[in-house]
């Protein structure tokens, strides 16, 4: 098919050159199109995006408000046991009257050495050797950190770490609210069925994710860090190639100030509709193919498929039967239909000129046969006279004489003859005139019965102007080649003429005759005429003429063009 397709393109037709110019014509307008069309995927994409990171921010929110809680509980807690002494039992009953409210939580003061003598579960506990205590110790500001197991739960938990300052803003110790992840996770797993989503921090540490603390990998493997990323104040959205020719989505939203973030991973399949229209482009492309289709289409029915009738009819037509070259047009156009008519009108101009041309041709062909039967009788009524004339001559020599002009008058009536009895007066089939001509001579000299006369002709087709030269220069020739020949009483007396064409345009003639013993004419004389005559021919016939005498064979060999006939008058008409 696509082999079909580059050889219908490489066809300089006019339905090729009419894409070609749809094309050229459709092509600012299919510009403008895609150019607009890639502005409104791009305002798409960025509304899409915006409205992706306003879906995140709103998944996030109940976890958000859940650190919000803990961390003005922690701030509240901390100030409240900032003039109590952690080692009275009123502190742990401070505590545990907050974690009332939600028994999964537990809260802590924890003095800088580690050590915990105050807690919402009345018991005491040992965080020395806590990375994450370190830590805060070492920079004491409110933090929300995770810890995959917590040392006094044993849980996955969401810590959060308020600092604890005496009046003077001394550090008396840390207050810690330890959230479980079922309880955080839960909350996330329940705003959005579309994306993922997880919160970190700025260094990208994940806090809490709708996956489940345990199954963040797919997280950590996209290596968000926020400190590292420039965020706008409504956050940021980027595309991750995860696999070739598949995009994921990420968006990154500030919480708590930037302290916190909220990452959403969109699955791919799942992203609002408008990010579909990334293939938007492909539809200035399908008007352009519909703008030349129905373009392309218009112009077949008013202009091509009427066009392609009329050169059918064309090709149809023929002088013999012109009515199958005109051409009737089904509802086509005005313009169209004026040309229909007037190659209609020519088509009748031009059969009613070949009529009247061929009448014409007809008429002089009548002719012309009719001068050649004239001029046949002529020569008839010559040899006629001729022959009258010889029979009133008593000198052997003079009737020699008048019989070889008579056998040469003979020759040109053959040729008017054949003119006229034949269909074609422009050709002249060389053959059967060649033939006649032997057999006239053969017959009219005593001696060849004796002989054997073997004739070999191949079809020959000769201008009239070759023919007359032609047939008497086989007259002489034959006359000669029987007078040569000898009169068979001694044996092995023979006659040979052959004529054929080598090419279509050359014709060789070839005449032989045994040598025997001349029988003599009563006043015969060696008077050359027949000789100079042959060569004469032969000079007029424009070719070449061949002499061979061998002991026993007498050989004479002609080579001449044939002439490149006249148009004929029949062809002519048409």
């Amino acid at each position: 098919m696509k082999a079909g397709i580059l050889r219908f393109l490489s066809r300089r037709t006019l339905a090729v050159r009419l894409l070609a110019l749809l094309t050229l014509a459709l092509l600012p307008l299919g510009l403008i199109a895609v150019f607009q069309t890639f502005s409104v995927v791009r305002e798409a994409r960025v509304l899409s995006e915006r409205d992706i990171l306003v879906q995140t921010a709103d998944a996030a929110n109940e976890e958000v408000a859940l650190m919000q809680r803990a961390l003005g509980a922690a701030q509240g807690l901390a100030a409240a046991l900032a003039t109590i002494d952690p080692s009275a039992p009123i502190c742990s009953d401070i505590l545990a009257r907050f974690d009332e409210r939600s028994p999964s939580i537990l809260s802590l003061y924890i003095r800088p050495d580690g050590s915990v003598i105050c807690a919402s579960d009345r018991q005491e506990h040992n965080l020395a050797d806590s990375a994450i205590i370190d830590k805060f110790f070492e920079r004491p500001v409110p933090t929300v950190t995770v810890t995959r197991k917590g040392r006094v739960t044993g849980q996955s938990v969401m810590v959060t770490l308020e600092p604890i300052r005496d009046p003077q803003g001394g550090l008396l110790g840390a207050l810690s609210i330890s959230i479980p992840h079922s309880l955080a996770d839960t909350l996330l797993a329940n705003q959005i069925n579309d994306m993922e989503l997880a919160i970190v921090d700025r260094t990208g540490l994940i806090l809490s994710a709708s996956t489940g603390i345990e199954n963040v990998a797919d997280f950590e493997a996209l290596g968000v860090v926020p400190e590292n990323i420039t965020i706008g104040r409504l956050g940021t959205a980027h595309r991750v190639t995860v696999a070739p020719g598949r995009e994921m989505l990420i968006a990154i939203v500030p919480l708590l100030h930037g302290d916190l973030y909220a990452v959403g991973r969109w699955i791919e399949g799942r992203a609002p509709a408008s990010m579909i229209g990334a293939a938007t482009p492909a539809f200035p492309v399908l008007m352009w193919l519909a703008g030349l289709f129905v373009a392309f289409f218009a112009m077949d029915r008013l202009v091509l498929r009427h066009l392609k009738v009329l050169r059918g009819r064309m090709a149809r037509y023929s002088p013999e039967r012109p009515q199958n070259g005109h051409a009737i047009l089904d509802n086509a156009p005005p313009e169209v239909a004026e040309i229909a008519d007037s190659y209609n009108g020519m088509i009748d101009r031009i059969a009613a000129n070949h009529a009247a041309l061929a009448a014409n041709v007809r008429e002089k062909e009548v002719l012309l046969k009719e001068i050649h039967h004239r001029v046949k009788n002529n020569l008839q009524l010559i040899a006629s006279i001729l022959n009258m004339q010889i029979r009133s001559i008593e000198s052997p020599q003079a009737r020699s004489v008048l019989r070889r002009v008579q056998d040469r008058v003979m020759s040109l009536a053959l040729i008017h003859k054949s003119l006229y009895a034949d269909t074609q007066v422009d050709v002249v089939r060389a053959d059967p005139l060649i033939d006649e001509i032997i057999r006239s001579i053969v017959s009219g000299i005593p001696s060849t019965p004796l002989c054997e006369v073997d004739v070999s002709l191949g079809p020959v087709e000769l201008d009239p102007d070759q023919a007359v030269p032609l047939s008497l220069l086989v007259t002489e020739a034959v006359t000669n080649a029987a007078k040569y020949a000898g009169d068979g009483r001694e044996g092995n007396c023979f006659i040979r003429i052959e004529m054929h064409e080598p090419d279509p345009r050359h014709v060789s003639l070839t005449i032989s005759n045994s040598r025997g013993v001349r029988q003599p004419t009563a006043g015969d004389a060696e008077t050359g005429l027949g000789s100079r005559l042959i060569y004469a021919f032969v000079s007029q016939l424009g070719g070449e003429i061949h002499i061979s005498e061998g002991e026993n064979e007498y050989v004479i060999q002609v080579e001449f063009p044939k002439l490149e006939p006249a148009t004929p008058l029949h062809q002519a008409a048409e």
